[in-house]
């Protein structure tokens, strides 16, 4: 019960982006698309959650190519827990985890 027994799962993992990472910034009214910028780097990524989500795992880019082994050509990040995403539920991972996993990994240390 409580405050989130009406929320839909979605709205939850919506509300665990946005609280476990405040720089997150909703792109649109219904919360599809967030634009997080990546510490120490002057490019964005971009969260997008299909309509399905989360039977479908969500979208992560990066505003610009980077090298890295989770950055595609297309500029598509595809860590090892959205390679798992599968239709079982057991195979999910929560939003904030996926998205502060893939910032961390992307993140470069920033000089003191």
């Amino acid at each position: 019960g409580g405050q989130y027994g009406v929320l839909t799962l979605r709205e939850r993992e919506v509300l665990g982006l946005l609280s476990c990472v405040p720089q997150a910034r909703p792109m649109n009214y219904e919360r599809t698309q967030f634009e997080i910028m990546i510490p120490g780097r002057n490019t964005p990524l971009y969260v997008t959650l299909p309509r399905t989500f989360p039977s479908e795992p969500p979208q992560l880019m990066v505003g610009q190519a980077l090298a890295h082994i989770w950055v595609e050509p297309s500029r598509r990040v595809v860590s090892d827990r959205l390679r798992r995403w599968g239709l079982a539920e057991s195979t999910w991972s929560p939003l904030e985890v996926v998205v502060r996993e893939v910032l961390d990994a992307l993140a470069l240390p920033t000089s003191h």
